[in-house]
């Protein structure tokens, strides 16, 4: 890696006004970006959502419930008359409150319960391997697609040489062909083979650039 970084950087700081991503902040892109490490962390939200409620089946649960009423047009009071004697009713509450509160807890269902949670760990589990998968698999192109870009980067230095190598042996029988000791066949020969070099360059070059694009 440390390899990698090093010949990447140093071809990046030959290119000026060029951009250039060192393998940690490809790894950090992909990361941050890769739509399946996403899906995989939302999953790892919902799987751990499953447990705690698996786990809730095992506490004691609790119903409160309060209301309020009123009533409209309340009787107001009155007086009624028992052997003679008269009685007075005060007048009718218009507001009423109730509140209750009931407790319960469940001993025993036949581990249904126990079923349910030992299945939504294992779940979450294999959610967690899910995503390190993911994350690996990840890396692991990031690592693969880099090393391409390091290997191009070589190749079409080695084309740029070849051709420059080929410019001069051109020079050097041009000179010996003016000379009179060369026949014009080998300038006809060099100028084929710097056409080639050339046409590999843009090849490599070609090449570079699909694979810094991907």
């Amino acid at each position: 890696v440390l390899f990698i970084l090093f010949t990447f950087q140093c071809f990046s700081q030959s290119q000026s006004g060029k951009q250039s991503f060192s393998l940690r902040e490809c790894l950090e892109t992909a990361l941050a970006n890769n739509p399946d490490v996403k899906l995989s962390n939302s999953q790892i939200s919902a799987a751990a959502a499953q447990l705690t409620s698996a786990f809730g089946s095992f506490l004691p649960s609790l119903d409160f419930n309060w209301g309020y009423s009123r009533q409209l047009n309340a009787d107001g009071g009155k007086t009624i008359n028992v052997g003679g004697q008269t009685i007075n009713i005060g007048a009718t509450e218009p507001n009423s409150f109730n509140m209750s509160a009931i407790a319960s807890i469940s001993l025993f269902n036949g581990f249904a319960r126990e079923k349910n949670y030992s299945m939504a760990k294992n779940n979450l589990d294999a959610q967690y391997l899910l995503v390190r998968n993911t994350i690996q698999k990840t890396y692991l192109t990031v690592y693969k697609e880099y090393v391409e870009v390091v290997r191009n980067l070589q190749i079409v230095k080695v084309r740029k040489d070849n051709l420059e190598l080929g410019r001069k042996s051109l020079e050097r029988i041009q000179a010996r062909f003016d000379a009179g000791a060369v026949q014009k066949m080998l300038v006809y020969s060099q100028e084929a083979e710097n056409a080639n070099r050339e046409y590999e360059l843009i090849n490599a070059e070609n090449t570079l650039n699909i694979s810094k694009s991907n």
